[in-house]
């Protein structure tokens, strides 16, 4: 234990705000407490209605707050990051690009407390804690439904978790075992739904929290989040990256022995290997889309010798960044340039190359840059030119609603070109079946 150095503390929330306590004082509470690193998450706007979701912050309330602690912090020799931590509900993706785009933010996390489904709840957004006790007929006859009911709720929390990971935007997933509390059984139902997690984990290489604060709780004893069983499955898999969470929304959650006694039931449980504790701030970001930076167009000019006689020149490419007729998108991956797309732009939108490294293909990074044009141009066709050989793009692009309108001969050298085309007031969604 005395190896591990707890002087960063992960997920917190907006304590000043909840136990009515000046910033100056939470501040030195932390410094007494050997913090030299606090890592804010809070809980980001939501723009739909919700019976159970009520702990909004306004992005203002939260602009406010950031200066504020960030300036006092720093006179104190305390470096604080605020982030997002989101519910992936299945609104149009520009939310969420928002969102992590949005200077409020350093980062954005996964908090998955909910479920979407008209299973049992009509389309009520209900949480994964509560759906038990606010369900009157699965409450009464919860050994009766528990099999039927709960384990088609688990395949719609699969299901969004999927379309979530596949945005590849956060960071890390918090309490990732958090749906042990409505369903603690260890059967098999439950280990489809644990591997699943771990499947996407695994994939998109993103960390899972474990919580450090559900840790000191009474009434607490392994069987539900943080889950032995869930977390027993993890250990099996030394490559996925555990990082203790605190989730702490109460200053007495922020006490140091809280986190020694995590790291032990954590290393109990086989995750010695796992367990991080420390995570450069410089990997708190992952995938996300804006207009290419001048600095990023010798990047691209390398990525374009890989299309050969077909690619453009480095004075095309500054050419079209000068030009406001055309646009160039990039998708960035912890500040790195991993993919982008050319544009020009008159009446109608002509997708001149969509790009993405071969590291990342086949994580949604084509269809987000996509994503991203149909949103910015709404009322736009858009066009693209395919070679009729590349069958992998057309079926790419049949597949995000655009369909076959005629051929182009020779486009391509000997080779011809298949046009394509979407229509206008089509909006893509990465969540659409």
């Amino acid at each position: 234990m005395s190896d591990v150095n707890f002087s960063s503390v992960y997920h917190v929330h907006d304590i000043c705000d909840r136990e009515q306590i000046s910033i100056e004082k939470f501040l030195k509470a932390c410094k007494k407490l050997g913090y030299d690193k606090i890592v804010f998450c809070e809980h980001c706007p939501w723009p739909i209605d919700s019976t159970f979701y009520d702990r909004k912050v306004s992005l203002k309330q939260l602009s406010t707050f950031k200066k504020e602690i960030i300036a006092k912090a720093a006179k104190m020799k305390i470096q604080v990051v605020v982030g997002a931590e989101i519910e992936n509900v299945r609104l149009n993706n520009s939310f969420f690009r928002d969102v992590v785009n949005n200077p409020v933010f350093d980062f954005a996390i996964l908090g998955q407390h909910f479920y979407f489904s008209n299973v049992v709840t009509e389309n009520k957004t209900v949480p994964w804690t509560q759906f038990v006790s606010e369900n009157e007929k699965v409450y009464n006859n919860f050994k009766k439904y528990k099999n039927k009911l709960t384990y088609k709720l688990m395949k719609v929390y699969a299901r969004d978790l999927e379309r979530a990971f596949k945005l590849d935007i956060y960071s890390w997933f918090a309490h990732p075992d958090i749906w042990t509390e409505s369903y603690p059984y260890p059967d098999k139902k439950a280990l489809w739904l644990t591997k699943k997690i771990i499947a996407l984990a695994e994939k998109y290489q993103v960390p899972l929290g474990f919580n450090v604060a559900r840790c000191s709780e009474h009434s607490w004893d392994g069987s539900c989040c943080p889950s032995k069983f869930f977390w027993l499955q993890v250990a099996k898999h030394p490559n996925i990256k555990v990082l203790l969470e605190s989730d702490a929304h109460r200053i007495k959650e922020l006490n140091p022995l809280m986190f020694r006694k995590a790291y032990q039931i954590a290393c109990k449980w086989g995750l010695k290997h796992n367990i991080v504790v420390e995570v450069p701030l410089k990997y708190f970001h992952r995938t996300f889309y804006r207009t290419l930076n001048r600095s990023d167009l010798k990047q691209v000019a390398e990525f374009e010798t890989e299309f050969k006689q077909y690619g453009y020149q480095p004075e095309q490419i500054t050419k079209m960044f000068n030009d406001q007729n055309y646009r160039i998108i990039g998708a960035y991956n912890q500040e790195q340039l991993i993919g982008y797309a050319i544009i020009s732009v008159s009446d109608a939108i002509d997708i001149l190359k969509i790009f993405v490294v071969k590291k990342f293909r086949n994580r949604n990074v084509g269809t987000n840059l996509l994503t991203y044009i149909t949103e910015e141009y709404p009322n736009k066709k858009i066009l693209v030119e395919v070679n009729v050989k590349n069958l992998v793009a057309i079926n790419f692009y049949l597949k995000n609603k655009f369909r076959k309108l005629n051929i182009r001969k020779q486009y391509y050298g000997e080779d011809d070109a298949q046009v394509m085309e979407r229509g206008k007031g089509l909006t893509l969604r990465v969540f659409d079946k």
